[in-house]
């Protein structure tokens, strides 16, 4: 137990500015794949690497991991297990949901660590020290350069996701479906990123170009075997709820809907992610 609070008391001099060594709960080391957070994860004795990721809103595996069969018949929910994860020297008992994909063309990722496991926590993401930190308290908001509320809205059961209302180039993020002009939500999701690592943002194409008259010009990228057409990245203006406005390099696909916000925003930051009074905080990365 000493050893392991001389670990923690070290590990809270790279975030002293922020919180102190009694505020440490966990650190958890991740890898950055893809430009994703990559945690190892523990089940039943095993080691898995999962997707640290706040856009999901349930922690997933691919089927193969838990021993799951997987048919076209059966729905996602009638193969959930009540299974323990445990990440950094934190354990609890969690529904874990199977992908219905199997690990063919995702070979080196066993699934994802969701909503459901982090809600009513605090969490702080450090990505120049590859560390997830979480917390006993909120750090104080005064030394946050942002505090953007959270919306934690449920999608039906369990699914709940972390989301907020934006605008771009300061137009509401409306969105066609069904024929009609909705007002969409975006999503803070780390599990979110692109191959040049550089885009932050995902939009509807149809808004990119015809509202904010970003010119419609498309690329194509393969994954697992398919192709997917995606617009020309270009620097947008974001702003979240009534934050202050951010430079964001966004990208546009036809089918999307919810923006996604992802690691290429939030890597300029700490984030914290406080799920417990539903907040997002971002503080200096230095």
């Amino acid at each position: 137990m000493k050893v392991l609070r001389f670990q923690l008391i070290i590990l809270a001099l790279s975030v002293s500015s922020i919180v102190g060594a009694q505020q440490i709960l966990d650190s958890i080391s991740f890898r950055y794949e893809d430009n994703s957070p990559i945690i190892d994860a523990e089940i039943e004795g095993q080691n898995y690497k999962f997707l640290f990721d706040t856009g999901n809103p349930l922690t997933r595996v691919f089927p193969e991991v838990l021993g799951w069969k997987t048919t076209e018949k059966s729905p996602q929910h009638q193969s959930i297990k009540r299974t323990e994860i445990k990440i950094g020297t934190y354990a609890q008992q969690v529904d874990v949901y199977p992908y219905r994909e199997t690990q063919t063309c995702k070979d080196s990722l066993h699934g994802a660590i969701g909503y459901n496991f982090m809600k009513d926590k605090i969490w702080m993401l450090d990505y120049r020290k590859k560390k997830i930190y979480r917390l006993n308290v909120t750090p104080p908001a005064n030394k946050a350069l942002h505090i953007i509320p959270i919306f934690i809205i449920p999608g039906g059961g369990l699914w709940k996701e972390l989301l907020a209302e934006i605008k771009i180039n300061g137009k509401p993020y409306l969105v066609k479906f069904r024929e009609r002009d909705t007002k969409a939500l975006m999503k803070f999701d780390t599990g979110f990123s692109s191959k040049s690592g550089t885009t932050g943002l995902l939009l509807n194409k149809r808004f990119l170009v015809e509202e904010c008259k970003i010119p419609d010009i498309t690329y194509s990228i393969e994954v697992c075997g398919k192709q997917y057409e995606y617009l020309k990245p270009a620097t947008v203006d974001l702003t979240i709820n009534d934050s202050p406005t951010f430079s964001v390099e966004a990208t546009g696909a036809e089918d999307v809907e919810q923006a996604l916000l992802g690691n290429a925003f939030f890597e300029r930051y700490r984030p914290v992610f406080d799920l417990i009074n539903n907040q997002l905080l971002l503080f200096s990365s230095e």
